[in-house]
């Protein structure tokens, strides 16, 4: 048995108290199709052919005459049209009526809906829409190679024409032929010169030597032997070639071309597949006749082509022919004409009884006249039809639970948490006419910020209700505190900040850090994130300050070192050491060495002045002052002394330690002088250059990086 979609129509004829979505289209009937899958094939954007007792529903006043009221639907809501064409018989038995359904599931049965009853209604059924992939001819148009087109119409007045040499090959799902299909002498095509055998399968052959007609092209039947004289030998017409009954198909053979006429070209191949033909016009797949008139030695016509069907359905009312063509006429008694080409081949696999009346032609050519010995006709071509099951549709009436079970409404999400602050959207789903919630909100979300419990109640286009629930718990958030209890700070110290809350289960400090106490060392603000086992956050901050390390500077006034004002206290160190009991502001020298003095600031922090070097014979110091250039320096110093006329001097360079690690004269110092002095032996750190001369002694602080 075949496999096939089953299509059941249950024309029930509903009152018109039911109550539908569409205000625009009011129809007071409808009819529930079945669609029963069958053959183990889902479908998508599937064009359905159902047939519809029209003419019952019409009589009885239920429908419009032109049937301009009929709509399909995938339900009883009518909330998915379906797009659909009436194809033709509308007022009858058998009105074929074509749907084009979003889905068909395998190896299942499921509803559409055929709805009818709207007087004031206007057609809206539509070939291009249920069709999409569509050919209706409104001219001539040619057409090659493998064409995927799932509705052709080959209007009344129009002509198909077969591209030369190429078979065509449609592959649709209904193909109707109102005008012509010419594919005569697009077969295999003779050679583009004289003396040349045709090409094809079935060639017709070419008389050796040139001195007799040449054969006619096979293919369904064979082609006919060319003319000849009496003892001479002429073209053989070509084999028949193909199957009888297998599902290949092929274009007919092309004739022979003697020496001073071409042959006929061979008739061209069409095959169809589709679920439901309609042939009504003139399917012409003729062989050519060989040129005329043929001259000395005639060229062998071209052989009749092929038509392969394969459908569901077929009516057969066209006039089909692939007949061979008629060989070159000699041109006188003495001439020898060409060999007649071969009929063509039709098979036919189909699945439901062939309906119509059309003929099939498929006559071998006639070969050409003339010639001591006659020439051959070609061979009759051959029909072959054979019945086959198809996976595809049907049409069948019957009847049908018409049961459309409403979808209830859910809400999403429907058991939530959220922290204090949140906002939760809450969603019903989408899909129906009209939404009302336990706050009064019309809409199919709404956000909630309280814990409880909220309810949806949702309409579908059908004025069926159904309601769902979801219940939300807001968690409070956690207090966070931050302490830093080793304030106040100095540049330098390292500062640890704690922070705390009931509850924390982890924390995320503002530097990456996710402990519950952090080390720092610069200023600034310190903010922390504190999470709870709810999920939910709280956050502190904190701001800590590091003040800076004060930076006394020592004044010498003679014998007198002096510290500034503002510190909290003081201490003087001589050669690095603490001088005991030397913690005022002022500290006055009894020696030569190094001075330098730690204070402490309001805020704790302490700092450690500059080294001074105090030399022996403070009161005989200079009152002018010597540059270094440049200071800090990497070892070479350029010494810059102001005038002092018939001075002699002594340059001494002395570690922290007091010891001399170079000395240099100087003599005769009448005006401002310069002299550079190499310390790059020296290791790095800082020492004093001290200038001695007649009037007195200056001191100067360097450094070597």
């Amino acid at each position: 048995m075949s496999k096939r979609l089953k299509i059941v129509v249950s024309l029930f004829a509903l009152l018109s108290i039911f109550v539908f979505s569409n205000a625009q289209y009011a129809p007071q009937y409808f009819s529930a199709v079945a669609l029963m899958e069958a053959d183990s094939q889902a479908r998508s954007m599937y064009p359905v052919r159902i047939i519809v007792n029209t003419q019952t529903e019409i009589s009885a006043n239920r429908m419009q005459a032109d049937g301009d009221d009929i709509r399909f639907f995938a339900d009883t809501c009518r909330n998915q049209p379906l797009e659909y064409w009436i194809q033709d018989s509308i007022n009858t038995d058998s009105t074929l009526i074509w749907v084009l359904v979003d889905t068909v599931l395998a190896n299942t049965t499921q509803d559409i809906y055929m709805f009818y009853g709207d007087t004031a209604a206007t057609g809206t059924s539509s070939s291009l829409a249920v069709f999409p992939n569509q050919t209706v001819t409104t001219a001539n148009i040619t057409l090659t190679g493998t064409q995927t087109i799932d509705y052709l119409w080959v209007s009344a007045g129009d002509t198909l024409f077969l591209t030369a040499g190429a078979p065509l090959t449609l592959e649709s799902r209904l193909v109707i032929v109102d005008g012509v299909v010419w594919g005569k002498g697009r077969g295999y095509q003779i050679p583009g010169t004289l003396s040349q055998p045709g090409t094809g399968p079935g060639a017709g052959a070419i008389a050796n030597p040139m001195n007799s007609g040449s054969g006619g092209g096979g293919y369904g039947g064979a082609g006919g032997v060319g003319c000849s004289d009496a003892g001479d030998a002429p073209g053989a017409g070509g084999p028949a070639n193909g199957t009888n009954t297998g599902p290949d198909i092929d274009m007919g053979s092309a004739g022979g071309s003697s020496d001073n006429t071409f042959g006929g070209n061979g008739g061209g191949a069409l095959s169809i597949t589709a679920d439901y033909l309609y042939l009504n016009g003139v399917i012409n797949l003729n062989g050519n006749d060989a040129a005329l008139p043929g001259g000395a030695r005639g060229g062998g016509a071209g052989a009749g082509g092929g038509l392969l069907l394969a459908c569901v359905a077929l009516v057969q009312n066209a006039t089909i022919s692939a007949v061979g063509g008629h060989g070159s006429d000699g041109t006188n008694a003495a001439n020898d004409g060409g060999g007649g080409g071969g009929g063509g081949r039709v098979k036919v696999f189909h699945e439901d009884p062939i309906v119509g009346t059309g003929g099939v032609n498929l006559a071998g050519g006639t070969p050409g006249i003339n010639g001591g010995v006659p020439g051959g006709p070609g061979g009759v071509g051959f029909v072959h039809t054979a019945t086959q099951a198809f996976a595809d549709v049907e049409a069948a009436v019957g009847s049908f639970s018409m049961v459309v079970a409403p979808t209830p409404v859910a809400v999403s999400p429907n058991s939530t948490t959220g922290c204090d602050g949140d906002t939760i959207v809450l969603t019903a789903m989408p899909g129906f006419a009209s939404y009302l919630w336990s706050t009064g909100d019309s809409t199919n979300s709404i956000s909630v910020t309280a814990s409880g419990t909220y309810s949806a109640m949702a309409t579908d286009g059908c004025g069926v209700t159904s309601s769902d629930s979801a219940t939300v718990t807001f968690s409070p958030n956690p207090s966070v505190s931050v302490s830093d209890p080793s304030a106040p700070h100095c540049d330098g110290d390292i500062a640890t900040l704690s922070a705390s809350g009931s509850g924390i289960s982890s924390y995320l400090w503002s530097n990456g850090d996710t402990t519950s106490s952090i080390d720092v060392t610069s200023s600034g603000t310190y903010s922390v994130v504190g999470t709870n086992a709810f999920g939910c956050s709280g956050q502190g901050s904190i701001a800590v300050t590091f003040n800076p390390l004060p930076l006394p500077v020592i004044t010498q006034n003679g014998a007198d070192l002096d510290a500034g004002s503002g510190y909290t206290s003081y201490q003087w160190l001589l050669n690095g050491n603490n001088i005991p009991s030397a913690t005022n502001q002022v500290y006055t020298t009894t020696g030569s060495g190094i001075y330098s003095v730690m204070v402490t600031d309001s805020n704790g922090c302490s700092g450690l002045s500059d080294t001074l070097f105090v030399p022996v014979g403070i009161a005989s110091q200079l009152r002018w002052d010597i540059q270094v250039h440049p200071n800090p320096s990497n070892g070479r110093i350029k010494l810059s002394i102001p005038a002092l006329a018939g001075a002699h001097g002594m340059v001494q360079v002395i570690d922290m330690f007091g010891k001399q690690v170079h000395d240099l004269q100087i003599h005769n110092i009448g005006q401002s002088h310069s002299q550079e002095i190499d310390l790059g032996n020296l290791a790095k750190g800082v020492y004093f250059l001290r200038l001695t001369t007649d009037l007195g002694e200056a001191t100067k602080r360097i450094v070597l990086e």
